[in-house]
């Protein structure tokens, strides 16, 4: 449906009227056009330019959009509707958008209409894209049905944007760290959607200001395009092109700021300086699209999308300037009249403002795939590859997680007797069976978040127990000792797993030292094993 109404605007909805009339153009007269379908030719400030005709028995209002220009309206010569005069001779800028005037019962009457026109500034395109009469007393009514797409995605992009802006400042503030890609997304859409509303008369219906509809219609486009620039410095900002972008980032940044110092200063209008912006804009895409193009090999997948879609909106504003330069606006099918020329702009408009958003969905998705193979590789590094349990380097990270959260922590260091003996006696695969079975009992007994269990080396084991008192880790031990017991039943001679320990606390010692526990550990495992060698010695 979206796309029907980027294509197929209806140009024949309401009670609009589209009548021929006599343009004058100093002493250049056109008769009987259509002056907002004709190719109109350049004018220029001092040019002076009338629309007249006969009224109809249904003219009752009348509904025209300038660009930059005075606007006189007369019924037989009475001034009906005046705007810009006074800002005319002072040089200030005047406001792109409607002029809306009724004239009830003069068309039955059988008067005339002159509408006068002075151009404040040199214009090229066309100065007057909107002129049509109506029996019809909603103008404005009739203006957003008749132009119904435009009105929608217009409130709809600035809504998108200022209510995204918002949750990102606000989640920034939270967490206290900005998110560059998702701020300028965001304010690539507000400022579209700003632009949008000051071009299709939302803004102007709200304020009733041209004169700020039209600044505010230059200085959101020209932030747009910053923001955009932006965006893809971001996105690009760790290959060799980054000094590039940054070069293009400031001075697009010092162009935006000497503007709106020139236009508030009254030197020059920030309408007279779109020249300037054109050839910057023009300069930077191509820059951009060689950038976007150089390293397309070795792009990641949110890369080739923004190369993708900058190149299907340069293409789609190229469109849309060949079908404006010669004056291929609409089309007829079956006797309805059909606006096209916008259709190029507004794909153009939606891929800028989604464009943004997918390559950060995309980017995040990446990156979250690259952490689950880094998860993974971290699982693999710190485990051991015969039981199943953490490495030393495991062991270290939980307890650097420990000190940085100010826990105290446990440590029991296990060592399986006999092993040597086993290996010796039956080979190492009976060694192995042992260390399985003891790993397994370790399994079972400490589990949780609070644990950490680990191979410290050949027939060594440590768990790491978080802020647990010496009575509860004692209690984990005699667990695990009962375990062993009951599995080693009905076991022969070769398969009898017996193990000593030293228990170690982080409370012992002052600086929390983990390799000086360990050695308490150790010492005190050594002194456990003695005990049992005794004790089987008087057994």
């Amino acid at each position: 449906m979206a796309i029907c109404f980027i294509f197929f605007a209806n140009d024949n909805t309401n009670s609009w009227r589209e009548e021929k009339v006599n343009l004058k153009i100093n002493n250049q007269v056109y008769q009987n056009v259509l002056v907002d379908k004709m190719k109109l030719p350049p004018v220029k400030k001092g040019d002076i330019v009338t629309i007249s005709k006969k009224l109809s028995s249904d003219d009752e209002n009348i509904a025209i959009r300038t660009y930059g220009s005075t606007v006189d309206i007369y019924i037989d010569g009475e001034n009906v509707y005046s705007y810009g005069n006074s800002l005319y001779e002072k040089g200030e800028m005047l406001g792109r958008g409607y002029h809306i005037a009724r004239f009830e019962n003069a068309a039955k009457e059988n008067k005339s209409i002159l509408i006068k026109i002075k151009p404040a500034e040199y214009m090229s395109y066309a100065w007057i894209d909107f002129l049509k009469f109506t029996p019809s007393d909603a103008v404005w009514q009739d203006i957003f049905i008749n132009d119904s797409f435009g009105t929608m995605t217009s409130i709809i992009l600035f809504a998108i944007g200022a209510i995204g802006y918002t949750c990102v400042i606000l989640v920034c503030m939270l967490r206290k760290k900005i998110n560059e890609h998702l701020l300028y997304a965001f304010a690539i859409a507000f400022f579209v959607g700003l632009w949008n509303c000051c071009i299709h008369g939302v803004l102007q219906f709200i304020t009733k200001n041209l004169e700020l509809v039209s600044f505010l219609e230059y200085f959101s486009l020209y932030c747009s395009a910053l923001f955009c620039v932006y965006v893809i410095e971001i996105i690009k900002k760790n290959t060799k092109f980054r000094k590039i972008l940054n070069f293009m980032k400031w001075t697009y940044s010092i162009f935006l700021i000497v503007v709106l110092f020139l236009h508030f200063s009254k030197i020059l209008l920030i309408s007279q300086t779109v020249s300037v912006f054109r050839f910057f804009i023009i300069s930077v895409s191509i820059v951009l699209q060689f950038i976007l193009f150089s390293d397309y090999l070795k792009q990641k997948k949110h890369e080739k999308i923004l190369l993708l879609g900058s190149i299907i909106s340069l293409f789609m504003i190229f469109l849309h300037a060949v079908f404006y330069n010669f004056n291929y606006m609409k089309i007829s099918i079956m006797g309805r009249v059909f606006v096209i020329s916008d259709a190029p702009l507004n794909i153009a408009i939606l891929i800028i403002v989604i464009l943004p958003l997918l390559t950060y969905i995309v980017k995040v998705e990446e990156i979250e795939s690259y952490e689950i193979q880094i998860n993974l590789l971290k699982e693999i590094a710190y485990l051991d590859n015969l039981t199943g349990l953490g490495n030393r380097h495991s062991g270290m990270a939980f307890v650097m997680e420990l000190i940085r959260d100010s826990l105290d922590y446990s440590i029991i260091l296990f060592d399986i007797n006999n092993l040597k003996t086993a290996n010796d006696n039956y080979g190492h695969s009976r060694g192995d069976e042992l260390i399985l079975r003891f790993a397994n009992c370790l399994k079972i007994v400490f589990t949780g978040d609070d644990f950490s269990k680990i191979r410290y080396g050949g027939d060594e084991f440590v768990v790491i127990i978080k802020a647990k008192s010496e009575k509860e880790v004692y209690k984990y031990v005699e667990s695990l000792m009962k375990l062993i017991d009951e599995d080693n039943k009905g076991k022969k001679e070769g398969y009898f797993l017996s193990v000593a320990y030293g228990i170690a606390s982080s409370r012992e010692i002052n600086d929390c030292n983990y390799e000086r526990l360990i050695k308490l550990a150790d010492k005190r495992m050594y002194e456990n094993k003695d005990l049992k060698k005794a004790s089987e010695k008087i057994g």
